[in-house]
């Protein structure tokens, strides 16, 4: 017996129906993204091991032990990029800063060698955006009322925003030294890992999960009370910008997000339950200083990035997988081969005009009872029966699987409903004197449009066996 392989550890394959909530989270991003006038960007998924120590930080979780390394033939290092925020910039300095500001988003895979968890894999997908060469905070509100709308849009409504500002390169470094004096002065209650961060990065000790650690950073300094005027004033920008457009957001001065890069305002939505301890589906932030510091002119931007597999968690608990799964609207039943070869054709020219329909297409002698069990298999809304009676007679035979109920035309019938113009019957029922009936009736329609088009193709597929 062949070896056989399984997926590598920490990685894993995605099947539906949970491939589909991951289409679903794309296919809205890409329309909200259009609204808001971000364009795409495409990135590779191999950098230079270097672009991220220099803008993550050499002494973040990431950099120290997540990356996978990829040395190349020629000695130099290569990594799986673990986030997409530094090749952005990369870019954006390589071949778009003469152009001047840029909006873009992306969508991929990222890797971090990490534990596996609910949510966390060491492959994980995320949409992001970056608005680059915007220094007001009216992009930041941008931001965050174009998540907010996506959220709403996907029926997520409790997700929760958390907003703070951590101050820029002129006022962090009091805020920076009077976060370590307090933070020293009660270094026996932090764990191993905060008494290392506390020598090299001490914000990060204010992000750790430790309850004992979270315990002391809950009375430390807050970075607001050390906020620059310049910083005072963008941050008080954005809030009056929020509470405008009437966002629900809450300050939180223990928030400061894990890498080096953040300046000034930076922001969480969080999930209140489904993710466990980490309940962040997106995160992100100001970094005025990035592209200065990977070789570009002095430029500000911010950006967000969003975890695709703990969205689709926070969906999979609202969309059924039924609803994920819709099954095709008609599924062609036949029976001998004329049928076969007549529904065969009608198959792909209904699949042309549109329609999700289906067949048994490998199996012509296959009988009506196991197709009909295939149909209700696969969720078929309704089975369109061909069979000799009903090409010899141009009948039109239609059986709704959900209620049972049958459809079913002659020739004559089906002729005259087939001269129907569904864009003259639209315009009808905007008109005066028809009564608005609501949402159901509204579907009842769409469904209806669905079938007319079914009659229309399937009439004409009849009248082409003549020819």
């Amino acid at each position: 017996m062949n070896k056989k392989y399984q997926v590598v550890k920490g990685f894993r394959d995605i099947f539906p129906p949970e491939s589909f909530l991951f289409w679903q989270a794309e296919k809205l991003a890409r329309e909200i993204f259009a609204r808001f006038g971000y364009a795409e960007i495409l990135l590779p998924v191999l950098e230079s091991q270097e672009l991220f120590s220099r803008s993550i930080g050499a002494d973040t979780d990431i950099v120290a032990k997540e990356m996978f390394v990829v040395p190349d033939k020629k000695g130099q290092n290569l990594v799986l990029r673990p986030e997409a925020t530094a090749s952005v910039v990369r870019a954006y300095v390589e071949g778009l800063a003469q152009k001047g500001s840029a909006k873009l988003f992306y969508y991929g895979p990222m890797f971090r060698y990490e534990r596996p968890q609910k949510g966390r894999y060491r492959q994980f997908w995320q949409i992001g955006a970056e608005a680059i060469g915007y220094a007001g905070p009216g992009v930041d509100a941008e931001l965050l009322l174009l998540l907010d709308l996506f959220f709403k849009d996907l029926g997520l409504k409790d997700i929760s925003i958390r907003l703070n500002s951590l101050g820029c390169k002129i006022c962090r470094p009091a805020y920076r030294e009077a976060l370590v004096k307090y933070l020293k002065s009660n270094e026996s209650a932090l764990c191993e890992e905060c008494k290392r961060r506390l020598e090299t990065n001490p914000l990060r000790v204010l992000d750790c999960k430790n309850e004992a650690c979270k315990a002391v950073t809950k009375n430390a300094p807050s970075p607001s009370a050390f906020l620059c005027p310049d910083c005072a004033t963008h941050f008080a920008g954005l809030r009056k910008l929020l509470d405008r457009q009437k966002l629900v957001y809450q300050l939180d001065d223990q928030l400061v997000r894990g890498l080096d890069y953040y300046t000034r305002t930076v922001f969480e939505f969080q999930a209140p339950t489904g993710l466990g301890a980490q309940n962040a589906v997106v995160g992100g932030g100001r970094y005025d200083d990035l592209v200065e510091e990977l070789g570009g002119n002095p430029t500000p931007a911010i950006g967000f990035a969003l975890g695709v597999e703990r969205l689709a968690l926070l969906l999979s608990e609202k969309i059924s997988e039924a609803e994920l799964l819709a099954g095709p609207e008609a599924f062609l039943v036949f029976s001998g081969e004329k049928a076969y070869a007549f529904a065969f054709k009608l198959l792909f020219a209904l699949r042309a005009a549109g329609l999700f329909a289906d067949m048994a297409l490998d199996e012509p002698l296959r009988s009506l009872r196991s197709q009909l069990k295939l149909a209700d298999k696969l969720k078929s809304k309704a089975a369109l029966i061909v069979g000799e009676d009903e090409l010899s007679g141009k009948i039109f035979n239609l059986k709704l699987l959900g209620s049972g109920k049958e459809l079913k035309l002659d020739h004559e019938t089906l002729q005259r409903v087939a001269k129907v113009d569904w864009e003259e019957m639209k315009s009808h029922l905007s008109q005066p004197g028809f009564v608005y009936a609501g949402k159901e009736y509204e579907q009842a329609l769409v469904q209806n449009q669905g079938l007319l088009k079914l009659l229309k193709i399937y009439l004409h597929e009849l009248e082409r066996q003549e020819e």
